[in-house]
């Protein structure tokens, strides 16, 4: 396997590098950004903002632009990756975690905002500061 850049144009058996940086905490445990690692070793293209599950959300992002293959999340200073995950599998999973159960894997499903009988931009709020 080669080391790669989660964009990269041939994509077949990679390792994409993929940079953790804690960005806050919420009720249920740390927030985490997660970025490209760029050319130089830094940081790079931002992937996923304020996520619970950086290494499942990062992937879902990189199956989607085609990245087939591994990533390899690390922390700043370490020394080697804290957690590599294979892309489709990482993809397919979310995380249950709540009173009633968890935490456990389960199949991720996306968003569906048709289940929650309100759209953002119907909300009052939002038609009023549309008029405006």
């Amino acid at each position: 396997m080669r080391h790669t850049s989660a964009l990269a144009g041939s994509l077949s058996a990679t390792v994409a590098r993929i940079y953790l940086q804690r960005v806050g905490i919420c009720a249920k445990g740390p927030l985490y950004d997660t970025f490209e690692f760029g050319i130089d070793g830094k940081p790079g293209n931002r992937l996923a903002i304020h996520s619970r599950m950086p290494a499942l959300d990062t992937a879902r992002i990189c199956a989607y632009r085609g990245l087939k293959g591994f990533l390899e999340l690390w922390r700043p200073g370490a020394k080697a990756p804290c957690m590599i995950v294979a892309v489709e599998a990482a993809a397919k999973l979310t995380v249950i975690d709540s009173a009633e159960q968890g935490p456990r894997f389960t199949t991720w499903k996306p968003f569906d905002a048709a289940c929650t009988g309100i759209v953002i931009a119907d909300h009052p709020a939002e038609l009023g500061a549309a008029s405006a």
